[in-house]
């Protein structure tokens, strides 16, 4: 074999292992409960997961090239422009606290961790956001603190009947 047919078989075997790559990390998102949601530099959507979809009851084609503050923050595009603002000075952002617009309306509570999208020379070109619907673990913090307030109510009567017996 020649230095020209092996050149070329090593860029056939480069380009089969990086679609091997390619196909795994698109198995990791395709597999994930969680939503996975990229976004190009003006915020508008480039790839919704389907776990965007089973979240939040949009598909992808309904979403694609939507902008994000149209339905995933409550806060709209100020919130949108200060999540921005907070990624240029940490470079990351992990476990925000936000709300995401369901199609039927509904508004659910997620954790949300955000990273630059980064081309191979190293140029910002867009968002990554992976998201977790934490909407129960929320209602069931909130039953708690509803209980502790109970609790603490219980006993400071508990504590002015006894001392009224005394």
């Amino acid at each position: 074999m020649n230095d020209q047919q092996k050149t070329k078989q090593q860029l056939i075997d480069e380009l089969q292992e990086l679609r091997g790559r390619k196909d795994a990390f698109q198995d990791i998102a395709e597999q994930s409960a969680d939503a996975i949601v990229t976004a190009d530099l003006s915020g508008r959507v480039t790839y919704w997961s389907p776990g965007a979809e089973k979240q939040t009851g949009y598909t992808a084609e309904e979403i694609l090239g939507t902008h994000l503050a149209e339905f995933y923050l409550r806060g709209g595009h100020e919130e949108a422009r200060a999540i921005m603002d907070r990624l240029q000075l940490e470079g990351q952002i992990s476990n925000y606290e936000g709300a995401t617009r369901k199609k039927d309306g509904e508004w659910y509570e997620q954790s949300i961790s955000i990273s630059y999208l980064r081309d191979d020379s190293g140029t910002i070109i867009g968002t990554i956001g992976v998201t977790k619907d934490v909407t129960e673990q929320k209602r069931a913090e909130e039953a708690l603190r509803k209980s502790e307030e109970r609790s603490d109510a219980l006993y400071r009567i508990s504590n002015l009947l006894a001392g009224a017996h005394d």
